[in-house]
Formats: structure tokens, sequence, C-alpha cells
């Protein structure tokens, strides 16, 4: 199993418990996973982008589930 870093598919919506925190639509364009170092690992971000430019950023640790785009 791949992890989200190494994972191709294009991610449709982020979510929390609660509530959306970006979905490919009218105001996100795309959501990319990547790495960044901790104190003691490696941890998951997701970078929101809108217009070609970061929006947002959100760590792994508030979303709840990660829905992909069908293909």
């Amino acid at each position: 199993m791949k992890t989200l870093t190494e994972d191709s598919r294009k991610i449709r919506e982020l979510r929390s418990l609660e509530d959306s925190l970006g979905c490919v639509g009218t105001y996100v364009d795309e959501i990319i996973p990547y790495n960044e170092n901790g104190e003691m690992a490696s941890v998951v971000w997701f970078v929101i982008i809108k217009g070609g430019r970061i929006i947002n950023r959100v760590n792994s640790k508030y979303v709840a589930v990660v829905t992909y785009a069908k293909e």
C-alpha cells in the first residue's frame, strides 16, 4: 500500500470530523499531500492551491477523510 505522498491519484476533498477542509471546484484547483519534517518524524501536510497560488496548508492530524477524484 502506498502512503499519501506516494499515491498518484488526484485528491478531490479533505474533511475533518465536522466540516470540509477543502474541495476541488470553485474555490480550489488542486490539493497535494507532501511531507514536512517534524520533531521526531515526517508529518504529512496538504497544500491547497487556487489560481496557481497556495491558499492554505492543512496538517494531516486535522484530516479525518481523504476523498479521491474519479478517474
